[in-house]
């Protein structure tokens, strides 16, 4: 007589719903594990075994993973290797080893096996019955288990691993053991001006280009098997830009793979909320709980299938930019403004970081004071006399430091009355503020400036621009505040109201100031044969001006040629006008 060593080997495989294999694959929340295991009964075939050997019980174990998955036990399927239904085979879940039939307890004991967690067991109802009808028929039986990837893997980054085993006549067989893991997608989201360089949290000033680059990581989906189904979801961008404070530059967006080139096959569209977009946007929106502020933009693959196989399954990751320009209303103002992105695919959205914005409140004063000495006590509302010089004190507008542009443009306007003011190119400007230049270099407030001015002066219209030299704001330290204030000096020549109001430049967009009043009162006629009395001088101080250096910008000569020409203070230029006229 001869004995056969019997060594069943049970097999575990780790397929998708068109019994695609995946193991080791990337699985995405809300979709199926079919878990398929084999039975291997084919060595029992014409076995002989005695009640007590029998009533050790049948039992194949499945140790899963159930922080990660969900078994779904109405669709189990008990299938014999010819496709034929098995009956007879019921399945019951437990928590912990000591809750299962003390026979498997015993023998997991033996082997020193013990289950992560729950596990699900596959056992006959009737062992006799199974005995004859399966095991010494050496028939093999299939079994597939699906189960759901759990909503709360999503976005974990997290693996999952599944292992069974075969108990037959007391003794236990282990099986291979599958894993998957769940993607963590992080797309992320930056603003840049154009030359790439990163300006999150910068104020930005009129007519500042941000150029919005989102990452959309798709690294992890790296060798993904999806259905159909899931792929018919799509994929999806959609950025929650702020309409108050920004306007879409549509044509300028652009999209690059890995290598640089160029992506296509992608639409823009752009809705004035959510409720307007795509279903399956919503829907991935409203699943993570994402509520949008207003408009969005959304970006969408317009073949799904095409773009999974080039971008998604090679683990790609693409750089969406999207250019936006600041309202320059927005100055009146002043604020802040935030965008966020998400990433959706295949129904899932995800978020990326929150990128903030300020946009300062341009607000540019006029006043009329006597002369520098005194700029506090305004004239503003009051009578100024006749043939009475005076100032008008043109302030700036604060710049704030922390830039994310240049400041280029810094200029002042004045449509004054030429019929009841004269004016003759006298000027001084001054800073308001400690201004710190790119050579660390510092001028501090009360310094004046005028040297680095420009004047235009059109007497015969009473039209006066006063603008700072280019290559000087190029010196002036993105980090540094900045503000000016202009003194030009006039000389009321004729009675009346006169009202005055000027245009202040930053950086090609112009601001009107407040509007200023004053009055000049007729002159007293004086009686017949009487002689006018003579009238007492009109003291007027000027104040010492504060010694200015020159920094070292690196303009020099530039600058000061441009003071050697006699443009400090424009005084000659209008004594010029004068002798012409």
């Amino acid at each position: 007589m001869t004995n056969t060593l019997v060594s069943p080997e049970p097999t575990k495989q780790n397929l998708n719903k068109d019994k695609v294999d995946i193991n080791g694959k990337p699985m995405l929340v809300g979709t199926q594990n079919y878990y398929t295991l084999s039975w291997d009964l084919d060595q029992y075939r014409g076995i002989k075994a005695d009640n007590s050997q029998i009533t050790q019980g049948f039992y194949f174990v499945d140790d899963y993973p159930e922080e990660a998955l969900l078994p779904n036990e109405t669709a189990i399927q008990f299938i014999t290797s010819d496709g034929k239904p098995v009956s007879g085979v019921t399945v019951k879940s437990y928590s912990h080893l000591s809750e299962a039939p003390k026979t498997l307890q015993e023998v997991f004991s033996k082997r020193n096996i013990q289950p992560k967690g729950a596990f699900q067991v596959f056992m006959p109802e009737d062992p006799q019955a199974f005995y004859e009808n399966y095991v010494t028929k050496g028939e093999n039986i299939t079994i597939v288990t699906p189960m759901t990837v759990l909503d709360s893997m999503l976005n974990s980054g997290k693996s999952y691993e599944n292992v069974a085993y075969q108990v037959d006549f007391g003794q236990a067989y282990e099986t291979n053991t599958v894993t998957n893991f769940v993607p963590k997608v992080n797309p992320h989201k930056s603003n840049t001006n154009q030359e790439g360089i990163s300006i999150d949290g910068k104020t930005v000033l009129p007519n500042t280009v941000n150029y919005y680059k989102i990452a959309l990581d798709y690294n992890q989906y790296k060798d993904m098997l999806v259905t159909d189904d899931v792929l018919a979801k799509g994929f999806y961008m959609v950025d929650d830009y702020p309409e108050e404070a920004l306007t879409l530059n549509p044509d300028g967006i652009q999209i690059l793979d890995k290598a640089g080139n160029r992506v296509s096959g992608i639409s823009v569209s752009t809705y004035a909320s959510l409720s307007e977009a795509p279903k399956v946007v919503q829907d991935a929106m409203a699943q993570r709980q994402f509520t949008p502020k207003g408009a969005i933009q959304v970006l969408s693959a317009d073949d799904p299938k095409a773009f999974y196989e080039i971008y998604v399954k090679t683990g790609q990751t693409l750089v969406v930019t999207l250019p936006m320009t600041v309202k320059n209303e927005l100055t009146k103002t002043g604020g802040q403004y935030e965008n966020t992105a998400y990433q959706i695919d295949f129904g899932m959205a995800y978020v990326t970081e929150t990128v903030v914005n300020n946009v300062p409140k341009l607000d540019p004063q006029k006043d009329v004071v006597i002369d520098l000495s005194h700029k506090d006590n305004s004239l503003d509302g009051k009578e100024v006399a006749l043939n009475q010089i005076f100032n008008y004190r043109l302030v700036g507008a604060m710049i704030p430091n922390n830039r994310a542009t240049a400041l280029f443009d810094y200029g002042f306007k004045d449509d004054y009355d030429e019929k009841r003011d004269e004016y003759n190119g006298v000027y001084r400007s001054y800073l308001m503020t400690d201004v710190t230049l790119k050579d660390g270099s510092l001028l501090k407030a009360g310094t004046e400036v005028t040297k680095y001015t420009l004047q235009q002066v059109d007497t015969e219209n009473g039209l006066v621009s006063i603008s700072f030299d280019k290559s000087f704001l190029e010196t002036i330290s993105d980090n540094s505040s900045f503000q000016a204030d202009v003194y030009l000096q006039m000389k009321r020549i004729a009675a009346g109201q006169v009202e005055n109001t000027y245009l202040h430049t930053v950086n090609g967009y112009v601001i009107s100031s407040n509007t200023v009043v004053t009055s000049t009162p007729e002159p007293e006629v004086p009686a017949p044969n009487q002689p006018t009395p003579p009238q007492p001088p009109i003291d007027i101080t000027e104040p010492p001006v504060p010694a200015s250096v020159l920094p070292n910008t690196g303009e020099h000569e530039s600058l000061l040629d441009l003071i050697g020409a006699g443009i400090l203070l424009g005084t000659a230029y209008g004594l010029k006008k004068k002798e012409e006229k």
